[in-house]
């Protein structure tokens, strides 16, 4: 009787057999992909955004050390959170937000934004090497001149800060982005629209935090 009970058993739905894990493999491979890429397009743009400024005041040898410290304090965190926004996207345009809880995408952000920082470290440095003639050498002597291991503190705590406050908002929306009915294309535009507005606050509410204990200061 079991037997026959199994042969007609229905078969296991997809949901089922979802492995654990914060992205399903399609979401992952748009996260990686949006990471590397972003972090590269960010990292070279940045660096001839500061060089074309301080071009006008001759001062080229301080770009890699103002970049570094833009991008260790704020720059990397922020293509963490565009990444993580736009996997969700994919993930509720795709109809995954019920296999997995979409707070997880956010979980990602602390542990990405290291990865974010260094490949526009390296590319923004290439970019001061090849655009503006900066040599490795007084490369390296403005960035020991202007990053400071504050900067990397500001960057910890802001992309974790941003996990805990994009990840709240996940779980208070989710039900609401799964619903909607939008392309795929729209999703990921309001999603960056929503995380740049929400990182620009998290930003400033701890700018002002530390610089009312003066422990970070305000970048």
């Amino acid at each position: 009787m079991n037997q026959r009970e199994n042969r007609y058993q229905a078969p296991r739905t997809p949901v089922e057999a979802v492995p654990a894990g914060p992205l399903s493999r399609s979401a992952a491979r748009v996260f990686v992909t949006w990471l590397l890429g972003a972090s590269l397009v960010r990292g070279a743009a940045l660096a001839f955004q500061i060089g074309y400024a301080l071009s006008a005041f001759g001062a080229e040898k301080h770009l890699a050390g103002l970049l570094v410290a833009s991008v260790l304090r704020t720059g990397a965190a922020q293509v963490a959170a565009s990444a993580c926004s736009v996997a969700l996207a994919w993930q509720t345009h795709h109809g995954l937000g019920a296999q997995r809880p979409l707070w997880r995408t956010y979980a990602l952000l602390p542990f990405t934004a290291p990865v974010a920082a260094g490949l526009m470290i390296a590319v923004g440095v290439g970019a001061t090497t090849f655009g503006y003639g900066a040599t490795p050498c007084a490369s390296w002597q403005a960035i020991r001149a202007f990053a400071t291991p504050g900067d990397a503190l500001f960057g910890l705590v802001l992309a974790s800060a941003l996990a805990i406050v994009l990840g709240g908002l996940a779980v208070l929306l989710g039900p609401w982005l799964s619903a909607l009915r939008a392309g795929l294309l729209a999703r990921i535009v309001v999603a960056l629209l929503a995380t740049g507005l929400i990182t620009g606050a998290v930003q400033a509410a701890l700018v002002v935090f530390f610089s009312a204990g003066d422990d970070v200061g305000v970048p």
